[in-house]
This record gives structure tokens, C-alpha cells and sequence, in this order.
């Protein structure tokens, strides 16, 4: 999706750097980066994430062909701002 080595790292370092053990972060990243590339055809469960964040595929992809590591960081920044942990949880779940 364009993001390169050190920004897969960037990410699991931050990951890691608030608890996220290396094998959680390492199954998330990919579930991120797979349903980003599948767009319109990503889990429902991850559009519906989409629609908490105010965002969906459509807008997400177009950002990350602009700038991924971008729209990755602005996403995660939007999950952050969740205010309800639990919410905040199924989100990430998602």
C-alpha cells in the first residue's frame, strides 16, 4: 500500500511502545494493510470501523495513495481521540 520497511517498523515500535504485544501488532498491521488494498471489498467489520472514524474505503484508499504513512498515522489519531475506551476497543477490533 506504499508504506516501506521503516515505516512498518515506526508503526510496530509504536504499537509495542503502548503495550500492544509484538504478535498482536504484527496481526493488526496486516489486517490493516490488507483491507486498505481491498477497498470497497474489505471486511464489513472494517467499514463499519471506517464509518465510527467518519471516514470509509473509498476515502481511506485515496489518502493512502496521496500519503499511506499519512493516512495511517491520521486514522490511528482518530481512534486515539475516541472517547470511550470500550468504543475505542471494538474499533480496533475492527
Amino acid at each position: 500500500i506504499g508504506v516501506g520497511s521503516s515505516g512498518v517498523l515506526a508503526l510496530g515500535a509504536a504499537l509495542k511502545e503502548v503495550g500492544t504485544p509484538a504478535e498482536v501488532a504484527a496481526t493488526a498491521l496486516n489486517a490493516l494493510f490488507t483491507n486498505v488494498s481491498l477497498g470497497d471489498e474489505a471486511t464489513k467489520e472494517f467499514g463499519e470501523g471506517l464509518k465510527v472514524l467518519k471516514t470509509n474505503s473509498k476515502k481511506l484508499q485515496a489518502a493512502v495513495r496521496k500519503d499511506a504513512m499519512g493516512a495511517i498515522v491520521d486514522l490511528l489519531s482518530r481512534i486515539e481521540k475516541i472517547p470511550d475506551g470500550l468504543k475505542r476497543m471494538e474499533v480496533l477490533k475492527q
